[in-house]
């Protein structure tokens, strides 16, 4: 009696094994056809084929062996890259980057990738100025009531006016950072930002009218956008009013000057100097994450 239920127990114990093992085998092929497919959405995306695409099916493999990141996932964080117009060049030298962006912020490598290269395409960047976006991006969720995902949409809505304007990445990185410590967060910070750049740039008669008659200047000899800190510099020495600030930059506009204007000069300064100086915190970052 006693042999016969012990072989009954290693017998099922030797069917659960069996199962297990199956359904590990399973699980594998699964992983690895997904992995194939989104290798074969890369070539399709970037054009790469033969050595190229082994080289990034290979670097995928890679991060998936040495990261917290899967190979399917290294490989759509390069489908994002691709799509942004990275080349293969660029990608195996943006791929890492983007990786520690992600660990820092503790999202997706697909997310990270696809805010950091929406990003740099809205503010006229190139690839090699990556490493010194994901570190400022990394830097400015930690020091600001931000997080990446939500400077991510703020960019959407201020990028492509901050790049016609001429307004340095530093810039509108340290004022998104100080709209959200004022409860501007996300794209309402952006598109705030957006309208009192718009109003500088192309003010209406009324505007300008205004401006000139308080002595404002915000552009250069080139046209290019005043930093930010020289223009809350003017205001304040012009001792500029609310119901001023609201006839030159509009009622949006306003609401983000009047938020960095509350901060004031010294917090516009002391957080783009820790911006500025962020070179590898985000590598910093995911490895105390990690």
């Amino acid at each position: 009696s006693g042999i016969k239920a012990s072989t009954v127990a290693l017998a099922g114990m030797a069917t659960a094994g069996i199962a297990a093992v199956g359904a590990g085998l399973t699980s594998a092929f699964n992983q690895a056809r997904e992995f194939e497919q989104s290798m074969a959405d890369v070539s399709a995306i970037t054009g790469a084929t033969g050595e190229s695409l082994d080289a990034l099916s290979g670097l995928a493999r890679d991060m998936g062996a040495t990261t917290a990141f899967s190979a399917k996932e290294a490989a759509e964080g390069i489908q994002f890259l691709g799509m942004a117009g990275f080349d293969t060049n660029d990608i195996m030298d943006a791929l890492p980057s983007t990786l520690s962006l992600a660990s820092a912020a503790g999202m997706e490598l697909g997310a990270a990738a696809d805010i950091a290269s929406n990003i740099m395409s809205g503010m006229g960047m190139t690839a090699d100025e990556l490493d010194g976006v994901v570190d400022k991006l990394a830097q400015t969720s930690r020091n600001s009531n931000t997080d990446v995902g939500m400077l991510g949409e703020a960019f959407k809505m201020v990028g492509p006016t901050a790049s016609a304007a001429g307004m340095e990445f530093d810039d509108v990185t340290t004022s998104l950072g100080l709209l959200a410590n004022a409860g501007l967060q996300g794209g309402i910070g952006g598109s705030s930002l957006n309208s009192a750049l718009r109003a500088m740039i192309n003010p209406s008669k009324e505007a300008a009218k205004e401006a000139e008659k308080l002595g404002l200047n915000f552009q250069d000899t080139n046209g290019n956008m005043l930093p930010m800190v020289d223009i809350l510099e003017q205001l304040d020495e012009k001792s500029v009013t609310t119901q001023q600030a609201f006839e030159i930059f509009g009622t949006e506009g306003a609401r983000a000057i009047n938020a960095l204007r509350a901060q004031g000069v010294d917090s516009f300064n002391a957080l783009d100097t820790k911006i500025k100086e962020s070179g590898g915190i985000a590598e910093d970052m995911a490895k105390v994450r990690l």
